[in-house]
């Protein structure tokens, strides 16, 4: 869990994480190798269970039987969200029964303000659940998206354990472990690590098991600074 917010699902953890106005120095603390986070790659998961929009429960655990997982954490007030989402959808089209991507509704970013690219869209900061679920269902239809999408509780209890940015992404081995984690969520990207697992399973069918690399990178995004 983050070392700076206050106990996990308490009225102050959410007073203090739904912030009404974006300041810069907001993620200072998860930023720079998420300097600021105990979970690291290589370790296990926070495990999950959040409301789905379909009216479902979204737990990790059921969607880890299945195959591996990436998670997207966003919100329909961060501009990179609105830009980057589609791509993610479309790419969890393609990905086979073994591999799905869930995006988590968390805070808005920037609550109360107008921001591009949609211009006039104003939203408040989060201040009771099923605000939040709102705002979730008017970000998955106004842009079209169809992949599984759940909602944190008022406390952001979840989004703080994966690390509070605005637009990041995290992909989890079917075996619960954390393997990859992103900065700004890309598609690309994404879809790069889930193959790599998914080539990873198949030799393993095969016989011709590989061994697992530590990476880190700095990757070029193609979206621009939040």
């Amino acid at each position: 869990m983050a070392r700076h917010e206050p106990e996990p699902e308490s009225e102050a953890a959410a007073a203090h994480y739904n912030v009404p106005t974006y300041y810069r120095a907001i993620n200072n603390d998860d930023r720079a190798a998420f300097r600021g986070l105990t979970l690291r790659v290589g370790q296990k998961a926070p495990t999950f269970q959040l409301p789905g929009l379909d009216g479902s429960e979204i737990a990790l655990p059921e969607l880890l039987t299945k195959g591996h997982v990436g998670l997207v954490f966003g919100s329909y007030s961060a501009p990179p969200t609105i830009l980057g989402m589609p791509a993610i959808d479309e790419l969890n089209s393609r990905l086979p029964d073994a591999a799905t991507i869930v995006f988590v509704y968390t805070r808005e970013i920037h609550p109360n303000q107008q921001m591009l690219p949609t211009h006039q869209m104003l939203l408040p900061h989060h201040q009771s659940l099923e605000l939040k679920m709102e705002a979730a269902r008017r970000m998955r239809d106004d842009l079209g998206l169809r992949l599984p999408i759940c909602v944190d509780n008022i406390a952001g209890t979840i989004h703080r354990a994966y690390g509070n940015l605005p637009f990041s992404a995290v992909v989890i081995k079917s075996n619960g472990t954390l393997v990859h984690r992103q900065e700004w969520a890309d598609a690309d990207l994404l879809g790069a690590v889930l193959e790599n697992l998914l080539l990873g399973d198949q030799r393993a069918m095969d016989g011709a098991p590989g061994r697992s690399s530590y990476t880190e990178t700095i990757w070029n995004s193609k979206r621009g600074s939040h």
